[in-house]
């Protein structure tokens, strides 16, 4: 395995990170099959949810899943309470959340807080082929079995 000036020789490298998202330059010039990754946009809000969004008078849940199709998130839940005493939620989803998303969920909003997560997790399509955990000789590549399965426990394994 060639490496940058003053590194190395090594018997073998292990490559434990999405390659898509790497910035990587292998040795090989051959096609890979990576899966692509899905970008999930994170959402933190401190204030009080519009029961009026969920079309209900009673109590919310702290947790709400929404099944594929949803346009506005994937899961809502609450994280705990700020110091200023008011509820603190989490939103993971597939596109950011606009200020005027955020006032259809919220009745008040005190603050937010974004972060964009890329490749968290591959986008789960059949493939003929997965890439190969030994990419050269000696250099491997552990999330090649994400191509199957979105674990990064099972990995460790």
């Amino acid at each position: 395995i060639e490496t940058v000036k003053d590194m190395g020789p090594f018997d073998a490298v292990v490559v434990a990170v999405p390659l898509p998202v790497a910035h990587l330059q292998l040795p090989t010039h051959r096609e890979l099959n990576l899966p692509k990754y899905q970008t999930v946009y994170v959402t933190f809000v401190e204030g009080a949810l519009a029961k009026s969004y969920f079309k209900t008078l009673h109590n919310l849940p702290g947790q709400i899943l929404t099944m594929r199709g949803s346009e506005l998130f994937h899961s809502l839940s609450k994280e705990g309470v700020s110091d200023r005493d008011n509820d603190v939620f989490k939103i993971f989803s597939k596109t950011e959340l606009k200020q005027e998303d955020l006032d259809q969920l919220f009745e008040g909003v005190v603050d937010v807080r974004r972060m964009q997560w890329p490749a968290a997790y591959p986008k789960l399509e059949p493939k003929p082929v997965w890439p190969d955990f030994e990419l050269v000789e000696g250099l491997y590549y552990l999330n090649a079995m994400e191509s199957g399965i979105s674990c990064m426990e099972t990995e460790l394994i």
